[in-house]
């Protein structure tokens, strides 16, 4: 149980961290490899957080996996970090988006 609870701990810091180092305000791109291709975003960083998540592209989704995958965005913004869980039954979608918004989080640091 002791080392679980040091995981999680862990993964929080690495979560703050992340948030530490994006400083800059501004609205960046990125892109990940998705279910069906590649997956562009943008991401809107307003006084030092994350604020805003779009899907610029994603021309060859299959838009049932997509649709379940972006359910996930909200989860990235509430909770600050694009360091979240897949959309169950959307696994290749969901981390086309996640490797995205990392990506465009790297542009804002």
């Amino acid at each position: 149980m002791h080392i679980i609870i040091l995981q999680r701990s862990e993964q929080k810091k690495k979560r703050r961290s992340q948030l530490r180092t994006v400083v800059r305000v501004g609205t960046y791109e990125g892109s990940g490899q998705g279910f069906g291709g590649q997956i562009v975003v943008s991401v809107t960083i307003k006084n030092g957080s994350i604020d805003d998540i779009q899907i610029k592209e994603a021309k060859n989704e299959d838009s049932a996996y997509f649709d379940n995958a972006k359910k996930i965005i909200d989860t990235m913004k509430q909770k600050q970090t694009a360091d979240v869980d897949v959309a169950s039954g959307a696994t290749y979608s969901s981390k086309g988006i996640i490797a995205a918004v990392q990506n465009a989080l790297k542009e804002a640091s």
